[in-house]
């Protein structure tokens, strides 16, 4: 009898799109996607990754975990040619490159492992100044002044008109 268990394979392939340049202390959403090249499903998939330095945990799609720094989701069986995503959301502390990194696996032979890892950059750029908020007695002072020039225009035009 065959043991088809060491004919099956399934080629994950891993791809990560990094968001466009995320201003520090902002979220920063990455979104991973696995692709099943097949030939066969590909049972039990999971995705793992490390939370790169400098990047507090937000959130991330349902199946995911985090523990110990090390975020885990299971995408479950993937049947062949088929495709399963997750989004990811990070908070980056400051300005610089944010690496992010993550992997693949499944629990049948991948015949290409080397497209099972994906790395990309993510640009963390310098938070913008805070606009100073005007505090309620700045707003009650820049209406009367209003206000009061208002009153001034209307008076001096009447007054202007001849008399």
């Amino acid at each position: 009898m065959l043991n088809r268990q060491f004919a099956l394979q399934a080629d994950l392939i891993l791809d990560i799109h990094p968001p466009t340049a995320t201003p520090a202390g902002s979220d920063l959403t990455l979104q991973a996607s696995v692709a099943n090249n097949g030939p066969s499903p590909a049972p039990a998939v999971t995705l793992t990754a490390a939370l790169p330095p400098g990047a507090r945990f937000v959130s991330a799609s349902p199946g995911c975990t985090l523990a110990a720094g090390t975020l885990t989701c299971q995408f479950g069986d993937l049947a062949s040619a088929a495709t399963a995503s997750v989004l990811i959301v990070v908070n980056p502390d400051q300005p610089g490159t944010l690496d992010f990194a993550a992997s693949v696996a499944c629990a049948t032979a991948d015949p290409a492992p080397a497209n099972n890892q994906a790395s990309v950059p993510c640009q963390v750029t310098v938070a913008p100044e805070p606009v100073p908020a005007l505090s309620p007695w700045g707003v009650a002072a820049g209406v009367a002044s209003l206000c009061a020039l208002l009153g001034r225009g209307r008076r001096g035009g009447a007054s202007g008109r001849g008399a």
